[in-house]
């Protein structure tokens, strides 16, 4: 394999990585916006449960106080406090999602370096053995008018 078509190879693995980079990038953003939305829901419903629940309580106040309406009531605030906890039990799950796309995002923040750093080490060696065929090649043509110079002198000293 020539330096040439390594260094194509690592180019091509360099952008596959910079498009999972990328991917993983939207994955984390998606599921910080997740993980804020369910927060917001579950402040936003907490908010609205106690105001609910005061005004519930000031309907109760209002005209006869019966046993049916304390024990609708309850039930009423029950159910209320029960979603708020059910809303509640999904955050774990968003803040672990992410954490995941952190980990993945930091995993492969962490390739792309290495790819690049791979890179970058081709491009210094192929930059490297150019540099050696240059001179290489200039002590070539110093040789060969070396010779050509040798070669006239002993043909005038000849003729």
């Amino acid at each position: 394999m020539s330096l040439e078509q390594l260094k194509l190879i690592r180019q091509q693995r360099a952008k596959r990585v910079y498009i999972e980079v990328q991917r993983a990038r939207e994955i984390y953003e998606q599921a910080i916006r997740d993980l804020q939305d369910a927060r917001n829901e579950v402040e936003n419903y907490k908010i609205w449960r106690i105001r609910q629940q005061k005004v519930l309580f000031e309907k109760l106040q209002e005209g006869e106080f019966t046993a049916d309406k304390l024990g609708s009531y309850n039930t009423t605030v029950e159910r209320m406090k029960e979603q708020e906890q059910r809303l509640t039990a999904t955050l774990p799950e968003y803040e672990e999602k992410y954490k995941q796309a952190q980990e993945v995002l930091e995993l492969s923040r962490e390739q792309l370096k290495n790819v690049n750093k791979d890179k970058e080490k081709v491009d210094e060696f192929i930059d490297m053995q150019a540099k050696e065929e240059k001179v290489i090649q200039e002590r070539k043509e110093e040789n060969e008018v070396d010779e050509l110079s040798c070669f006239k002198s002993s043909q005038q000293a000849a003729g």
